[in-house]
């Protein structure tokens, strides 16, 4: 897959990032403890399989490194204070999940969750997948579909 296509067919996380797009949404907007830290971007360029996969590989080394980092900044004792009660509002939440970008959209009303929904890192992936599939030989399927990450369960509904 090149990376034009993956930009064009709204790819996120490792599928993304192993075509050489450098796209996280920790660095991109980020927000405590990111702001403080040092994140290595994993990127490839190649957009395969072996891409992918290597994406992984240092993505488990750069958690391994901010996990470090965290921990030399732990503060001794406390508890974290209590949250305010929510306000009747609507919020939309980005994060970066292991398989890619996770989007929660929230309604609020009266303390209660009156609408929610999401959209999976799978659910933006699929697609590309079935596109990544068109351009590899069949005995190449497992390998194409264990390297996009895709969980069935996150695209039920």
């Amino acid at each position: 897959m090149t990376r034009s296509q993956a930009v064009a067919w709204g790819a996120v996380g490792p599928v993304l990032r192993a075509t050489g797009v450098a796209w996280d949404d920790r660095l991109r907007d980020p927000a405590p403890p990111y702001r403080d830290l040092f994140l290595p971007l994993a990127r490839q360029t190649e957009g395969d399989a072996l891409a992918r996969a290597l994406v992984r590989v240092e993505e488990i080394r750069s958690s391994l490194l901010l996990l470090e980092q965290l921990l030399d900044r732990w503060p001794g004792g406390g508890t974290i204070d209590p949250l305010p009660p929510a306000s009747p509002q609507r919020g939309l939440v980005r994060c970066e999940a292991p398989s890619g970008d996770l989007v929660w959209d929230v309604s609020v009303k009266e303390g209660k969750v009156r609408e929610a929904g999401f959209r999976s890192p799978s659910q933006a992936n699929w697609p590309l997948f079935a596109l990544a599939c068109r351009q590899s030989v069949f005995t190449d399927f497992h390998f194409t579909l264990e390297s996009f990450g895709l969980a069935f369960a996150e695209t039920d509904g």
